[in-house]
């Protein structure tokens, strides 16, 4: 693979010198009119340009996730993350779900509803959209809501560079790019590697990962493709008793260490895009997308060998009637079908040994959408939108050295989730917006299984319905732009994972819950010349989420806190910048959550502050780049990820904790030529 990038590269560049330099116009216009439909008119959302995405390499994106209000992205390690969206999401225990994500119209969310973005190498990113709640119509209607992960913008884009990050536990990340474009062709090339030994034991990480963006131009047709792969070798120290946390929080959970747990796997995410403006006014877009993933995890108590191959075709017609009630008009669907293969294994002291499952899962899902908006009045939008979903689950028992069959089938029926957004403006950029948004969540193949292993056919989706208002000031010429929003979710059905042993979990529908919040992001501008660039960013939730009627065997939790739930959330930021030197300070706080159904236990509160400096400077053709990072410069000690509900096995402590990292430096470099 290495061979074949380098020999890509060099022919990259050397095409390069023959290609015209002429100005880009990739993005057609009825474009911009398709990602803001599908995402809702008005509808608050938060970007993450690539600027902020990269600013703190040692971390994931979590360090930039968090500065979104509303949102919590946990990070137990770089291989083991959950991002929480307004309570949402919550229960899932070592991923991410009820979130679907999305990279250039790629479905990243798998056949059973989870998502891991960590994985990808933030050097491919141009920016992330995260639409916070239910009602995103076009990319399904998850309860916690859309990331949309668009890749480098490549207008224009003519270089090869390199950068190199060094920082402290063994931590090395480097990148090579290379990218050419004309009128009608672009392509870039990336190649990237990171490692650290971890700050605790049995924590060592490695990621290789290539990808390869292409398009071509041709009048009113567009095609694109993306293939990124990654290769990924982690090991695993768990999470941590309150006492190991508090006095050895570098060690690695006794279980975990004495096999030294990992995982290995690799992963492939190919698509292939055509848009049309053939007829005016009217865009077609269509995706074919593939991701196969084939993984290999060592556990304590067993052995998983897992294989999936996922596929599928998305569709889009948008089109702008240009009437006098400048009407718009979106239709489309997507399909997947998903293939899931997982075999378990006894093992001891980490050799595996007998066999003693081998099951294959299908998962075919199917989405519709459709959504129109118009001006009723001339200040006033009203758009209305319909998501209906079906999915089906297929479970072949292929283990035959046993008398238990487990083979079966789940079929739901059709999910309608409606939408209704709107939008009154008293300029372009000032405005107000109501929406009610109804979503839901579909409980996997494995949550449908008794301890016996037989489907249960009672369990229901998760099914929310979310009410909200906003107003959002973003006008260019105040030097304050600001947004604020309120709302209140009501979820039913609440899906919850019973532990009945060690590695096994069942779900029940166990009541419901009420999610009230408010959120403020603002920015001021203090300063701002073609020199000199100064702001201060804040942004600020507060969370009251609680279960309405939630009954788990024969506990009553109703009225209780809901578990994981954060009341306070703060981010502030300075950040300057002056002819190329920029300097940000990064402060965060994070409110104590309960960790427990019946909130007899919290965990606590805690700070963060960064510093980054950043120098830029040109020399003729080379683009020049240094900076210096300080996270945790207050050396605070608190837990990046909690575990909630930990189980407590053999007379041992449960192990709610994942220690953040203390104060760490980081120094990163590149070159970038331009030609």
């Amino acid at each position: 693979m290495k061979k074949i990038f380098s020999l890509l590269c060099s022919l990259l560049l050397a095409q390069s010198i023959l290609a015209q330099l002429d100005t880009l116009a990739y993005s057609i216009e009825v474009d911009s009119v398709y990602i803001t439909a599908s995402a809702g008119v008005g509808r608050t959302h938060n970007r993450l340009d690539s600027k902020l995405l990269n600013q703190n390499p040692v971390l994931n994106i979590s360090s930039a996730v968090n500065e979104i209000p509303g949102v919590y992205m946990h990070s137990g390690t770089l291989n083991t993350n959950r991002i929480t969206v307004r309570g949402i999401g919550n229960r899932s225990l070592f991923s991410t779900t009820k979130l679907r994500a999305y990279i250039d119209d790629i479905p990243l969310t798998n056949g059973v509803g989870e998502t891991t973005i960590e994985d990808f190498d933030r050097e491919i990113l141009h920016s992330v959209d995260l639409y916070k709640g239910p009602g995103a119509t076009a990319y399904g209607s998850g309860l916690g809501g859309l990331m949309l992960l668009h890749t480098s913008n490549m207008a224009d884009d003519n270089y090869v560079k390199s950068q190199i990050a060094i920082g402290e536990y063994g931590f090395i990340k480097s990148n090579h790019i290379a990218s050419v474009s004309n009128s009608k062709f672009r392509l870039k090339l990336l190649q990237g590697y990171n490692h650290s030994d971890g700050y605790r034991d049995n924590n060592s990480y490695d990621n290789r990962n290539y990808s390869l963006l292409g398009g071509y131009n041709h009048g009113d047709h567009q095609f694109s493709v993306l293939l990124h792969h990654i290769n990924i070798n982690a090991q695993i120290p768990s999470s941590l008793n309150r006492d190991d946390f508090t006095n050895t929080p570098e060690k690695a959970a006794f279980t975990w260490a004495s096999v030294n747990g990992y995982e290995d796997y690799t992963k492939t995410i190919m698509g292939i895009s055509y848009s049309s403006v053939a007829i005016d006014k009217l865009l077609w877009k269509s995706t074919l997308f593939t991701n196969i993933y084939n993984g290999y995890e060592s556990r304590p108590f067993n052995i998983l060998d897992d294989e999936s191959s996922n596929y599928g075709l998305r569709s889009t017609l948008a089109y702008d009637l240009e009437n006098r009630w400048d009407a718009k008009f979106l239709l489309g669907f997507e399909w997947s079908s998903e293939a899931y293969n997982w075999n378990l294994f006894r093992t001891e002291d980490g050799v595996q040994g007998d066999q003693f499952q081998e099951n294959k899962e299908d998962r075919i899902s199917t989405q519709l959408f459709a959504q129109y908006s118009m001006n009723i009045f001339e200040n006033l939008t009203i758009e209305a939108g319909m998501n209906a979903n079906l999915t089906n689950y297929t479970l072949d028992d292929l283990f035959n050295a046993d008398s238990i069959n487990i083979s079966g089938s789940f079929d739901y029926d059709w999910i309608a989730s409606p939408r209704l957004n709107l939008k009154y403006a008293i300029s372009q950029d000032r405005y107000f917006y109501a929406l009610l948004s109804h979503g839901y969540s579909i409980p996997t193949l494995e949550e449908t299984l008794t301890p016996d292993g037989l489907i249960n056919s009672e369990i229901k989706p998760e099914i929310g319905l979310n009410y909200e208002v906003g107003y959002r000031d973003q006008s260019s010429l105040n030097s304050l732009n600001y947004g604020i929003s309120i709302y209140q979710m009501d979820v039913k059905d609440l899906l919850v994972a019973r532990r009945t042993e060690v590695d096994q979990f069942i779900g029940i529908n166990a009541g419901g819950s009420k999610h009230i919040g408010v959120e403020l992001d603002a920015k001021y501008r203090m300063i701002l010349n073609e020199d000199w660039n100064s702001e201060i960013d804040l942004g600020y939730t507060y969370q009251r989420f609680t279960f309405t009627d939630f009954v788990d065997d024969n506990n009553d939790y109703s009225g209780n806190d809901l578990t994981g739930a954060i009341p306070h959330l703060l981010a502030a930021g300075w950040n300057t910048s002056y002819k190329g030197l920029g300097v940000s300070l990064k402060y965060k706080y994070v409110d104590s959550m309960p960790m427990r159904d019946d909130n007899s236990i919290y965990s606590d509160s805690y700070s963060l502050l960064d510093l980054y400096i950043a120098q830029e400077v040109k020399v003729g053709k080379f683009d020049l780049a240094a900076n210096v990072g300080f996270n945790n410069i207050l050396a605070n000690e608190y837990a990046s990820m909690i575990l909630i509900n930990a189980g407590s096995f053999g007379g041992n402590a449960p192990r709610y904790f994942y220690p953040g990292l203390p104060l760490n430096v980081f120094v990163q470099t590149s070159v970038k030529y331009n030609f």
